[in-house]
């Protein structure tokens, strides 16, 4: 199957050919941060504690709030500048998510946007993304501090959110999560004409995805 990327230009990242090359060539890789030593122990007993304990499930969508104060309080002993713990600090999976939910929510399809480079290599494809969905048919709702997106279907079809999300994996490749999922079935609420994206996925991914709705 030949894929033609959206974004050809980008090519792959150094990241990816320099750490294959350390494999290849049997090198110490120094050029990314793989740790090659084990977690400390005390950490590994507080992980398997919480876990045991029950934190094992998704936490409040900004973080947990002893870890966003306790970024809170590390900033600003570095910095010396002073976050709102509820309204500017959110805990992400690693920085590319972080890059990806930035850009997804705050850039517009035509928006001009400066790169200083050198850069990390996930600015650009997340900013050319960024307009992605909005070259499509799908109506997108902003959904804050998440790596979901919802989105609108209703002029694509009238199908209910059940449906559509199985037509549009059957026939166009791309699989969505019906919104009416999330709520109880037997309260009968009206069909919203939503599906929900999730955007943590790698960028070739994305793209790909992308280039597949704009054909529905």
């Amino acid at each position: 199957m030949i894929i033609n990327s959206k974004f050809p230009q980008i090519g792959t990242t150094i990241f990816t050919t320099m750490s294959k090359l350390a494999i290849d060539y049997k090198a110490i890789n120094l050029g990314q941060g793989f740790p090659d030593f084990n977690p400390e122990d005390k950490l590994i007993n507080l992980v398997n504690k919480a876990m045991v304990n029950g934190y094992n499930q998704y936490p409040y969508m900004p973080g947990v709030a002893p870890l966003r104060k306790a970024i809170q309080n590390k900033v600003k002993k570095i910095y010396q500048a002073d976050y709102n713990l509820e309204t500017e600090i959110t805990v992400t999976s690693g920085a590319t998510e972080a890059i990806m939910a930035t850009v997804l929510a705050t850039i517009h399809n035509n928006d001009e946007v400066i790169i200083i480079e050198p850069s990390y290599d996930s600015y650009e494809p997340a900013v050319l993304l960024a307009g992605g969905l909005d070259q499509t048919k799908f109506k997108t709702l902003s959904c804050p501090s998440t790596f979901f997106l919802l989105a609108d279907y209703r002029e694509i079809s009238d199908k209910n959110d059940q449906e559509f999300s199985i037509w549009l994996t059957q026939h166009h490749g791309v699989t969505v999560i019906p919104v009416s999922a999330f709520y109880n079935q037997s309260k009968k609420l009206p069909d919203l004409g939503l599906v929900r994206f999730c955007f943590a996925k790698q960028d070739d991914t994305l793209t790909q995805a992308v280039a597949r709705l704009k054909n529905v």
